[in-house]
């Protein structure tokens, strides 16, 4: 999953990550912490960067099924999960 943060120093630090998975819909959440507004006020978004998160499913996955991605709230992707290797 990819999301944007600021690369202002101070501005912003990574919060908690979940998901859920629903049916063929995973439902995943990313938080950031934003320091309050101060007098004076650093330019957040002056500066923004894409941030790439790694969740791991493990076993909860179904081989060839095709999943819907839900990333705060807004669809980002599809993908079919890969059918089990053999040795």
């Amino acid at each position: 999953m990819d999301h944007y943060q600021s690369t202002v120093e101070n501005c912003v630090r990574r919060g908690s990550q979940s998901f859920e998975i629903d049916g063929s819909d995973i439902y995943a959440t990313i938080t950031l912490t934003v320091p309050p507004p101060t007098p004076w006020a650093i330019d957040c978004d002056a500066e923004r960067g894409t941030v790439e998160e790694v969740i791991r499913f493990g076993e909860a996955l179904s081989p060839g099924q095709t999943y819907r991605v839900f990333v705060n709230g807004t669809e980002t992707t599809t993908f079919t999960a890969p059918l089990a290797s053999t040795p």
